[in-house]
């Protein structure tokens, strides 16, 4: 049987299943936006406020959304000074998490959303304060053993939150 352009109904595109793109162009944005804030030429600048523009055009199927794009300036501007700017990240970490329904549930008391969105305001404060620490251990060096840590924290994670 031989289809019919009837048969085909106009749908829009999408590239994943998700209904959003992966992680990478939003990191990518979002590498162009810390450049050009750190280098601040006229191209740099021209470039940032290009992928600023493009990220906030792009929010819905952005990963992390137009916040998520900000996120390395704002990381790369707390490391610089200290002070009130290390909230900067972490309010917008929170502020990521708020596209679904999880801050309508967090409102509502329930305890996974709270510990989601107590996680993301979290996550880069206590990554900059470990910046700032000196360790006096080593780190295994990443050979064969790291091609299992990704599915295998994802399968711990989803262990975890069987169990809760």
């Amino acid at each position: 049987m031989i289809a019919s352009a009837a048969d085909f109904k106009r749908e829009p595109l999408h590239l994943s299943t998700s209904g959003s793109f992966n992680v990478l162009p939003t990191l990518a944005l979002g590498l162009v936006i810390a450049w050009g804030g750190q280098h601040r030429t006229l191209l740099s600048i021209v470039m940032a406020s290009v992928a600023a523009g493009l990220a906030y055009i792009l929010d819905d199927p952005l990963m992390y959304g137009f916040y998520g794009a900000l996120v390395p300036t704002a990381l790369l501007l707390a490391i610089k000074c200290q002070g009130i700017l290390w909230s900067l990240p972490a309010v917008l970490c929170l502020l990521i998490n708020t596209r679904s329904s999880i801050l309508v549930r967090a409102m509502e008391f329930e305890t996974y959303p709270l510990l989601a969105l107590s996680t993301a305001f979290a996550a880069p404060l206590i990554g900059l304060w470990l910046l700032r620490q000196t360790f006096t251990f080593k780190v295994w060096p990443v050979q064969h053993w790291g091609y299992w840590f990704y599915p295998g924290h994802l399968a711990a994670l989803q262990a975890l939150r069987f169990l809760v």
